[in-house]
């Protein structure tokens, strides 16, 4: 008997430890990644590439498209590497520098490399510095207010004492700390299209457009001589006060090349280049020995220290034709061309090297969707070419690598499990795919496309139901196993004004299910948000028996003023609890009966997802307000009681890194791993957005409460 209870509370002994152990192995520890990264060339985007040496190696910037055309960036993102003297690359992924479109520029102040770049809102001039050990040693800021660059390459200039930046209005002079000394009007005899900047070789600087050039000394003060009209523009590239200026007259012409004398502003007669000009895509740089014309076409002309053509322009193996910049060391010579991605060649006094990818980045990833059989989780998201999958353990570990393709199709998936299989769908705003997948190995077992979007899966512990927008409407439906319709599709009794009906959810409470949508109302025209803040939905719902009865004759009203795309819905197994937002967080808890309690507005952010725990719901949210830009905003989960109050908050990710789209769910008993995305700006990954799991925790006052 003695040892028979002996044996049993030994054996109850080790079921509690291996209950403590499988609760400690299920937390996430810390940030995990949801795959492994694979690498490419990320496409170019707007803004013209630039480059300068420091005498010996060489500084590369660019903005290219990484992120992979996430709709919610409103620009691009702005690169720099550094390239040594033999045309290594040093910084394969590129150093983010920040956000940022259209012209841009970098120049060698003797210390470290100055970047420009422009801002439209406000007009502004930024800049920021990097060591030649790539450290940005001076973060973005703001040079030049109220300005802009405008001309598509050689913006900048530097002597090592004072940098001359080209603007919309004009010039400015910066010191070694990038403040302004001085500054200049535009002439109305330059070009309104803008100036390009050089330093002429023996200290001072020539500012240079198709109108005239202006002549500024070591200090960036104009010459008594002051502007000197010209009909030319084109590049120049100086030897001391000998320059060679490089020039067209107009598309479809060829290039011509003249002696430029910057201290009067007069040129030698032209000598016309076998070279077409193209779309003005060229550049010229000094060498030691001579100068070096570069054509975007890929021809090559070298000239002798007379500005005297050496033979016929070599041909390169360089495809089509794209713009170019190029710099020197004094040797050799780095050409940057704007190809789709960006590209760069080495050019040494004997040879022209290949074009190689100036830089690769990891995978972009978007909108992760996450869901549990209880011994794996299993993420969705999507990619440029289609929607990925993969399986994580319990502490987050990724099980399938770089995760799987599933389908072609793109857009924001939903994911869930039905006690045997998990199920992955997503709409491309006409059909929605359903996938199948194995939860032992991540094997798809079937693909089923029905017409219709955004589509959800919800289970009541037997049955299985999707919700979606059935091709001009909210319907529900059973689902067999393989996450096709497996009744005829219910749909909600028409509104009292018809509006679109999209953005279905479905919650079961234990004996009814509710199904909400929102109903759209066009304030602005047609324009989507952000770009129309105005836009507004109503929230409304209906009651469905298990059987999917209608049970409300007419819907309820939830909500009459929603962002659109943000309601969200739940049940603690007796009510409901709707959250959306509008001008901050809401949520609405609705009876089994139908009756609709008070609108709660909780806090400022935006409702992203909500779950029932077990213990209680818990609300995903940024806490920026709608429409705002959302970093460097942090991503929380607000615990809420049954009632839809607020009682704790705990934080998700409180990086300064870019963040969107939280998932959530639950193991039961209070137990939640959020998924989301973060730019991440690691040498892992290059900037791209990229999915991770976490457990939140205590928000220690970062968030709302």
């Amino acid at each position: 008997m003695t040892g028979g209870t002996t044996a049993r509370i030994a054996s109850s002994i080790a079921f509690l430890l291996t209950i403590i152990a499988s609760a400690a192995f299920a937390q996430i520890a810390g940030e995990r990644p949801v795959s492994a990264p694979v690498f490419y060339a990320p496409v170019s985007s707007s803004g013209s590439p630039a480059v300068a040496s420091d005498g010996t190696s060489f500084l590369a910037v660019w903005c290219d498209g990484r992120d992979g055309g996430d709709i919610n960036r409103t620009q691009g993102d702005l690169y720099a590497s550094r390239i040594d003297s033999d045309g290594t690359i040093l910084d394969p992924l590129g150093i983010f520098v920040a956000s940022a479109n259209g012209p841009l520029g970098v120049a060698w102040n003797g210390d470290a490399y100055v970047i420009i770049w422009s801002t439209f809102s406000p007009y502004a001039v930024m800049a920021a510095r990097i060591a030649p050990d790539g450290r940005i040693v001076d973060p973005p800021h703001v040079v030049v207010p109220g300005a802009f660059l405008i001309s598509d390459k050689h913006t900048i200039a530097s002597n090592g004492n004072v940098t001359v930046v080209s603007t919309n209005g004009g010039y400015s002079v910066l010191d070694k700390d990038l403040h302004v000394i001085d500054s200049g009007t535009r002439s109305s005899n330059f070009s309104p299209n803008g100036s390009s900047v050089y330093s002429n070789g023996s200290g001072g600087f020539i500012l240079l457009t198709g109108n005239g050039s202006l002549r500024l000394d070591g200090s960036g003060h104009p010459t008594a001589n002051g502007l000197q009209p010209s009909s030319i523009g084109g590049v120049i590239a100086c030897h001391g006060n000998e320059c060679l200026q490089v020039f067209d007259i107009g598309i479809g012409s060829n290039l011509n090349a003249a002696s430029y004398d910057p201290t009067t502003g007069s040129h030698s007669p032209a000598v016309g280049l076998p070279i077409p000009s193209g779309y003005s895509y060229y550049d010229v740089v000094a060498t030691a020995d001579g100068y070096l014309l570069f054509s975007g076409a890929g021809l090559v002309q070298r000239f002798d220290g007379q500005h005297n053509p050496l033979g016929p322009p070599t041909s390169l193996s360089w495809p089509g034709s794209a713009g170019v910049a190029a710099a020197s060391n004094g040797h050799n010579t780095v050409v940057l061309r704007s190809t789709n991605p960006v590209s760069i060649a080495l050019v040494t006094p004997a040879s022209a090297g290949d074009l190689r990818n100036v830089a690769s980045s990891g995978n972009a990833q978007r909108y992760p969707a996450i869901a549990t059989d209880g011994s794996t989780y299993l993420v969705a998201w999507e990619e440029n070419d289609g929607i990925y999958a993969g399986r994580l353990s319990l502490d987050g570990t990724a099980l399938d690598g770089r995760g799987r393709r599933i389908t072609t199709a793109t857009g924001a998936p939903a994911v869930a499990y039905d006690g045997a299989s998990y199920f992955v769908s997503v709409g491309d705003g006409s059909q929605t795919t359903m996938v199948r997948i194995d939860p032992s190995n991540g094997a798809t077992l079937a693909t089923r496309t029905i017409c219709g979007d955004a589509m959800h899966i919800a289970g009541n512990g037997t049955t299985h139901i999707a919700v979606w927008d059935n091709c001009g409407g909210t319907a529900a439906a059973f689902i067999d196993a393989n996450g096709a319709p497996a009744s005829t599709p219910v749909s909600p009794p028409p509104a009292i004004t018809w509006r679109p009906q999209v953005h279905p959810a479905v919650a079961w409470n234990g004996t009814e299910w509710l199904m909400t949508w929102e109903e759209e109302i066009d304030t602005c025209g047609g324009i989507s948000p952000p770009n129309c803040p105005a836009a507004m939905v109503t929230i409304r719902g209906v009651r469905l028996s298990a059987a999917l009865t209608l049970i409300d004759t007419m819907p309820i009203t939830i909500s009459e003023r929603s962002v659109p795309g943000s309601s969200r819905l739940a049940s603690d197994g007796h009510d409901f609890l709707a959250v959306w937002s509008s001008d901050s967080v809401h949520d609405r808890r609705i009876s089994a009966s139908g009756e609709v309690f008070d609108d709660q507005a909780l806090f400022a952010g935006t409702a992203q997802d909500v779950i029932w725990d077990g213990v209680q719901y818990d609300l995903a949210f940024t806490t920026s307000k709608p429409f705002f830009t959302p970093s460097p905003a942090d991503l929380a989960v607000a615990h809420l009681r049954p009632s839809g109050q607020v009682f704790e908050t705990f934080l998700i990710s409180a990086t300064t890194d870019d963040k969107r789209n939280p998932a959530l769910v639950s193991l039961g008993n209070g137990r939640v791993v959020a998924a989301y995305t973060r730019l991440g700006h690691e040498s892992l990954y290059g900037g791209v957005p990229r999915a991770f799991v976490t457990t939140p925790r205590p928000a220690r006052g970062r968030a709302a409460r």
